[in-house]
Parts: C-alpha cells; sequence; structure tokens
C-alpha cells in the first residue's frame, strides 16, 4: 500500500479493482480517499476462495470490486 497519504486519488484506488486485499488496505482506502462515498460488503467471493467481496462506491456513482482475506 502506498504511504498514509490523507488525500489518495481515485485512480490510485481504482488499480485494486477485482485484486484481494486485507481489511487494514480496505480500511485505509476508505480513510485517505475522499471520493469514496461507500463500501458495501456483498459475501463470500466465489471467485477468490476464503476472501469477502466488496464493493467500493464512488462519488460519482461508479464502483470497483475488492476481495478481503
Amino acid at each position: 500500500m502506498p504511504g498514509k497519504d490523507k488525500n489518495m486519488e481515485k485512480e490510485k484506488v481504482v488499480e485494486y479493482n477485482n485484486k484481494e486485499i486485507t481489511l487494514e488496505q480496505l480500511e485505509d482506502l476508505e480513510e485517505q480517499c475522499p471520493d469514496i462515498c461507500k463500501t458495501e460488503p456483498l459475501g463470500s467471493s466465489s471467485s477468490h476462495p476464503g476472501c469477502d467481496w466488496y464493493s467500493v462506491e464512488f462519488t460519482d456513482g461508479s464502483a470497483i470490486d475488492v476481495f478481503v482475506r
């Protein structure tokens, strides 16, 4: 994860789309990116066994999926 920037750009967060991350990384994204408006757990992932699937929604209406191990 990048340094503890308090203002991570949305474009940097989008790089995590469809990737496995830790819960700590997800929390850092939520804290550091003002463009994130909601993070929603969607249940267990079938494409990433052992991970929980989350939708990360942005203020512009777009979203990415991440998988938390």
